[in-house]
């Protein structure tokens, strides 16, 4: 962005920044103009550096990192901003502009909740709340955050009622088991009834689609229902029919005999 001063449209005077966000005012004619958020945010930037400039101080602060880990954002490139930011913390952790970065970072700003890095970030904010350009950011976090929520809710409800195949470690292990989803709740919970007789509470991220796992999942077969696990693949969906890897052996099942883990 090369904007380094706004100018009035009526007069072609210089426009001033006000205290309203959004919101010049020409200083010639007075008229009133909307200023689109980035400009007003770019013209800032310039002003503090210049005035940083004009009085002598040329010490890199917390503010000014913060600032470079923005423009690397803007620019896609994220590794540089997410060291500027910490570059930010580092200098002064009194500064939420740094924490306020990795949070837009580890959220891939503010579109993307599915990691839990951003926590740590989040819960470090919580003692600021004057700022208006914190505020507006802390507006975006929430406001994706509720969206990202929503979307889990409406996913795990496209599950009531579905065959699934459910994490469950209540044997050691790290493999999914097929069950019937059912009772979900609004607090991002269900029930999972597993085809072995087990019920556990479980949430979204514990379930996988039968689609996904036979697509995306290492498959176990429980073969003959005799206890002894091994690798296969689908070779038929009706009936479901299995090629083990260990000897090439294809056989008929039954979907319970199914469990799964990730690659």
């Amino acid at each position: 962005m090369k904007i380094t001063s706004l100018t009035c449209q009526q007069c072609g005077g210089q426009l001033e920044l006000t205290e309203e966000k959004g919101l010049a005012i020409c200083s010639v004619c007075e008229t009133k103009s909307v200023v689109k958020d980035e400009v007003v945010q770019h013209v800032r930037n310039v002003t503090h550096h210049t005035t940083k400039i004009v009085h002598g101080y040329d010490r890199i602060d917390s503010e000014d990192y913060a600032r470079n880990g923005d423009t690397f954002m803007e620019l896609g490139e994220w590794a540089k901003a997410r060291d500027a930011y910490q570059d930010a913390i580092d200098d002064n952790p009194s500064d939420w502009r740094g924490w306020v970065g990795m949070l837009r970072i580890y959220t891939g700003d503010f579109t993307d909740f599915s990691g839990s890095t951003y926590e740590k970030y989040n819960k470090k904010l919580a003692k600021w709340n004057e700022d208006e350009e914190y505020q507006h950011y802390m507006e975006l976090f929430e406001a994706g955050l509720k969206e990202h929520e929503e979307e889990r809710q409406e996913m795990l409800e496209g599950f009531e009622g579905e065959l699934a195949f459910v994490y469950w470690n209540g044997d050691g292990d790290d493999y999914f088991y097929p069950a019937k989803i059912a009772n979900v709740k609004k607090n991002g919970t269900a029930t999972a009834n597993f085809l072995d007789g087990e019920v556990n509470t479980v949430t979204l991220d514990e379930i996988v689609s039968v689609e996904d796992a036979f697509r995306n999942y290492a498959l176990l077969c429980n073969w003959k229902n005799k206890g002894d696990y091994g690798y296969c693949s689908i070779v038929n969906r009706n009936p479901l029919t299995v090629k083990y890897h260990c000897d090439g052996g294809v056989e008929k099942i039954n979907i319970s005999q199914l469990c799964c883990e990730r690659r």
